[in-house]
């Protein structure tokens, strides 16, 4: 649990130094997800047999809330991108065309 924790550690602090990815939007998907991975490891440490049920059962339900978040935002931010994207296309499209009327006439 101790090597996942300091790996996910690690491994946020490289996105963060290095950002790996050419869109800024990328850099903070993966950061983002960095930074949720290393929250949730720090979650797995409560649900051990030391600690009470009912606080583990109370704690599960904040993992839970964190990994729907995560879910979430991540969907909404490609899905974002993914329409922009398209919506850039097709008016690239659109202003061919016109040009391609207007050389014709």
């Amino acid at each position: 649990m101790l090597i996942f924790s300091v790996n996910t550690l690690l491994s946020a602090s490289f996105s963060l130094a290095v950002k790996p990815f050419n869109s800024k939007l990328l850099n903070f998907i993966d950061i983002f997800n960095e930074i949720s991975l290393l929250t949730c490891s720090y979650f797995l440490m409560i649900f051990n047999p030391i600690i009470e049920p009912d606080v583990r059962y109370e704690v599960g339900w904040y993992f839970v809330g964190l990994i729907v978040i995560t879910i979430i935002v991540n969907f909404v931010l490609i899905l974002g991108k993914s329409i922009y994207e398209n919506f850039q296309r097709v008016k690239s499209l659109i202003k061919r065309c016109k040009e391609k009327r207007k050389a014709k006439l």
